[in-house]
C-alpha cells in the first residue's frame, strides 16, 4: 500500500490496496485507488448492499475482492497476519493508523461503538 491520509480521508489515486473491515468505506475507497488497485471487503453492513461508483472502478481498472473470513479459523487468520509482519517491518507496507498491541484490541472497538472513529492496526504479540 502507498499513499497518505489528509483530514482523515484517503488521497485520490494513491493506494494499491485498501482493506475495508467495516463495509462502510467501499464507495470512497474506489476513488482512492491507483490504477489496477484493489479494495478488499470482509463484511457487508446493514442489508448487505452498497452503491458503488462503477465508472470510477472501471476507469481505474480496479477491482473489489470479497473475502469470507468466516471460512478461516482464528489460527489461520493469525498466521496470515504473521506473514504480513515482515512487510510492515521492512517498510514495504505502511500502517494507515497507530499500532496497537494485541492486548489493547478491544479498546478501538469500544471507541467505535461509542461513535468515535479512527484507524487502528493490531500487532500480534509473540
Amino acid at each position: 500500500m502507498r499513499g497518505s491520509f489528509a483530514d482523515g480521508q484517503p488521497l485520490p489515486g494513491s493506494w494499491e490496496a485498501i482493506f475495508d473491515t467495516t463495509g462502510h468505506w467501499l464507495a470512497a475507497s474506489i476513488g482512492a485507488l491507483e490504477r489496477h488497485g484493489r479494495v478488499v471487503v470482509i463484511v457487508a453492513p446493514g442489508e448487505g448492499t452498497q452503491q458503488v461508483p462503477i465508472r470510477e472502478l472501471y476507469r481505474r481498472e480496479a477491482s473489489i475482492v470479497g473475502v469470507n473470513s468466516l471460512l478461516y479459523s482464528a489460527a489461520a487468520c493469525a498466521q496470515l497476519l504473521r506473514e504480513l509482519t515482515p512487510h510492515f517491518e521492512s517498510g514495504a507496507l505502511r500502517a494507515p493508523g497507530r499500532l496497537e498491541p494485541q492486548a489493547l484490541g478491544t479498546e478501538p472497538y469500544a471507541a467505535l461503538k461509542a461513535g468515535r472513529g479512527g484507524r487502528f492496526v493490531f500487532t500480534l504479540g509473540e
